[in-house]
């Protein structure tokens, strides 16, 4: 099996919304905490040419094997490194367990996201455990909010479709943009 590593980034500049520094940066540091909220959310799909559900469902869970689901483990006030365990039910992939670190700092917020199980499309398995990193980063800049997604995921080489799995995972990262903008609006 011949593979392939695939890294897309982006970056989106937001206005910061209301409150001072630090009840900004603990309102979107809860925002990257409310795994529930990404259930439903909607990306363009290359693979399938239209707009689909990219998550069914999304929630914290006790452990990898357990998979007791628990409530959204928002805080009140920001610890230097946190970690959660969810699961989210992909449109594409099927259920997926996914370790998120958390990191806070005075000045930025970062999330990082490590896939625990091999993803599979159709029967074929395309990205092996621990082969897809997600890394959300906020940082507050000259009066404004700056949201930079990357993801670095390795695949199988699906026979020269490697600029349509670009594309899919950039969608993916503007999908979370559009989450993170929208539940950071409603609160």
């Amino acid at each position: 099996t011949v593979h392939q590593t695939i890294g897309v980034e982006a970056l989106f500049i937001m206005k910061p919304g209301s409150g001072t520094h630090e009840q900004r940066m603990l309102r979107w540091y809860n925002v990257l905490r409310s795994i529930s909220t990404m259930k439903g959310i909607k990306y363009y799909s290359d693979t399938h040419g239209r707009v689909r559900v990219l998550f069914r469902d999304a929630y914290v869970i006790d452990s990898p094997r357990d998979r007791k689901r628990l409530p959204d483990q928002l805080v009140s006030s920001i610890p230097a490194n946190s970690s959660l365990t969810i699961l989210q039910d992909d449109s594409t992939f099927g259920k997926a367990i996914f370790h998120l670190h958390y990191h806070g700092a005075q000045d930025a917020i970062s999330m990082s996201m490590v896939n625990l199980n091999t993803f599979f499309l159709w029967f074929l398995p395309v990205i092996g455990r621990q082969h897809m990193i997600l890394q959300l980063v906020l940082m507050p800049y000259e009066g404004q909010l700056l949201f930079y997604g990357g993801v670095e995921v390795k695949t199988m080489s699906l026979f020269g479709l490697q600029n349509a799995t670009r594309h899919s995972f950039v969608n993916r990262i503007e999908a979370l943009h559009t989450w993170f903008q929208t539940v950071e609006e409603s609160r």
